[in-house]
């Protein structure tokens, strides 16, 4: 008669091999990670500046004066003129501003008129990876988002 001994626990090779196959998955995850994290924080940086810029046109227009987005590079942070709330970019991510109309607006503004227009411009976005495009249109203050 053969007496068989039931296992009550993993032996310490077994272990070891869980192991290892867990480091070589997290190694393969994180830098997937990393990347849609910095591409979450540009799309959400993006849509938070196009969403303001929306919102200030309507407002120019309904309280028929102007309004103007105003952007500080030195503290990496951008506010509207009838507002004290200040907006920060996300970290890894750069801004430049072209601004269109020199005419209308010759500071690196972008300023909403009671008619509906602009002065126009662009705002580049952008990280290591990606470049989204952030178009007002002048004319008719139009607000666009577009990947670049």
């Amino acid at each position: 008669m053969v007496i068989r001994r039931e296992s009550k626990g993993f032996t310490l090779i077994e272990l070891l091999i869980v192991l290892v196959i867990m480091v070589s998955v997290a190694g393969v995850v994180a830098p997937l990670v990393s990347r849609s994290m910095d591409s979450a924080k540009l799309n959400s940086g993006a849509r938070e500046l196009v969403t303001l810029l929306k919102h200030m046109r309507n407002r120019a227009v309904v309280e028929g004066r102007s309004i103007t987005l105003i952007v500080d590079d030195e503290i990496r942070a951008y506010r509207t003129d009838t507002d004290k709330k200040i907006y920060a970019w996300p970290d890894g991510v750069e801004v430049a501003m072209k601004n269109k109309n020199i005419e209308k607006d010759p500071a690196n503004n972008i300023a909403f008129y009671p008619d509906g227009s602009s002065s126009g411009g662009a705002v580049l976005i952008q990280n290591n990876r990606r470049q989204l495009n952030v178009e007002i249109n002048w004319v008719t203050g139009r607000v666009s988002l577009n990947e670049v």
